[in-house]
């Protein structure tokens, strides 16, 4: 089996005009690989990975002293597919999109819109995979807005996102946003993406201090709102969340944060089955530094999160100490604790009343873990460390609890 796939020739051409214009392109042709196959003294010639070209490319016109951007970009992957043995490779692979973006106010406002589309195509082996894969899950037998073809030999799909915000200076900021993919978008041949099917709208709102005042060096407050759908508009989670950070005028830092999620429906929970009802839940965590210029430095902080309906229970906490003997080296300590109740949640068949239901709740082991570590950190250089050393010391209990099992069912 061959242990890498052969470059047998390739481009790259990046630049920039005087007149604002980027263009990148990069071209490579790997080689068809072959493995070979000894069954009982009876050797063969297996093709593994096929002689594909790949090719990407991206162009980008700035306007206004780079106020304002204007671009585009291509991807194509072609395969030559000799043999049935590679059928669930795409033969072929496209995928393009257009940005635009355009900053006024010293680049403190913002508007940004971008557009995508993809195809692939191939034997239908190959297309019957994208379907099923778990960026989608054309199989689900709740879908009731994309069909399953296990003769289709092309699969197209879109994208896109749209925001607008104030992201810099202090005082208020804020971004708000939409963004899809329809569920054939598919550009793994050549990118990397783990989900399709999907709608999301987000809020971003918060506010930091300009100068110092009082007992605060900086003080900043966020909070954020998400709400998610399928491309068959059926909701599937939302949250909200809330932070500060705090810089203190004696150079220590701190901070805390809060988040609600609430009931929510997954899609791929259950790798192609049906959807799944998922409880919602709280955490919290919060921590604090102490002057990091110091010689003696400490810092603590801990978390929790509770689910609805006893779904899980967590919480830990974390500290660190650390001194300075000389400008080369440094010695720390970080112990750290985590106590997890853990229980499966509610696994619910799709949202529809028409449609039976399933809950059952199954024990769960949880468990407590304790560790610590001792670092020793030694410069040779200022730019060189040659001594990093560290010690890990710990150990886990586990624990099962009993937790009722309950079951609910409903006819459709």
């Amino acid at each position: 089996m061959p242990e890498n796939t052969s470059i047998i020739a390739a481009l790259k051409l990046s630049g920039k005009t005087k007149n604002g214009v980027s263009v990148g392109v990069l071209e490579s042709i790997t080689a068809e690989e072959n493995a070979t196959v000894d069954f009982g003294g009876n050797q063969r010639e297996e093709t593994v990975e096929p002689l594909t070209n790949f090719f990407v490319s991206r162009i980008q016109k700035d306007f206004d002293q780079g106020n304002t951007l204007l671009g585009g970009m291509f991807t194509a992957v072609n395969r030559n597919i000799s043999t049935s043995t590679l059928d669930f490779l795409h033969a072929s692979a496209y995928s393009g999109g257009a940005d635009f973006l355009h900053q006024w106010n010293n680049k403190a406002w913002s508007i940004a819109v971008n557009s995508a589309f993809s195809r692939v195509a191939g034997a239908p082996e190959a297309i019957s995979e994208t379907q099923t894969s778990s960026a989608r899950y054309y199989q689900r037998p709740d879908n009731d807005y994309v069909d399953f073809d296990p003769t289709r030999t092309s699969l197209s799909g879109h994208g896109g996102s749209a925001r607008f915000g104030r992201l810099t200076g202090a005082g208020l900021r804020f971004e708000t946003g939409i963004s899809y993919r329809s569920p054939g978008f598919e550009i793994n041949d050549v990118g990397f993406m783990q989900h399709a099917d999907q709608i999301n709208q987000f809020t971003w709102v918060g506010w930091a201090s300009a100068n110092p005042f009082s007992v605060f060096r900086r003080l900043a407050f966020d909070t954020n709102q998400w709400l998610n759908w399928d491309y068959g508009g059926h909701p599937l989670s939302q949250a909200v969340d809330f932070g500060v950070d705090m810089s203190w005028i004696n150079n220590w830092h701190s901070g805390a944060g809060i988040r609600r999620g609430f009931e929510s429906v997954s899609n791929t929970a259950l790798r192609g089955g049906p959807s799944s009802k998922w409880p919602g839940d709280w955490d919290a965590n919060f921590w604090v530094n102490s002057d990091q210029r110091k010689n003696v430095t400490i810092a603590f902080g801990g978390s929790a999160a509770i689910g609805d309906e006893d779904h899980y229970e967590s919480w830990s906490a974390w500290a660190s100490s650390a001194v300075r003997p000389t400008n080369a080296m440094r010695i720390a300590v970080n112990p750290w604790y985590a106590n997890n109740k853990q229980e499966p949640p509610v696994r619910d068949r799709r949202r529809f009343p028409e449609r039976s239901a399933l809950r059952v709740r199954e024990p769960r082991p949880g468990n407590v873990r304790i560790y610590a570590t001792l670092r020793l950190h030694r410069d040779a250089q200022p730019d060189r460390s040659v001594l990093r050393p560290a010690v890990r010391l710990g150990g886990q209990l586990q624990r099962v609890q009993a937790h009722r099992r309950s079951a609910r069912l409903g006819l459709p």
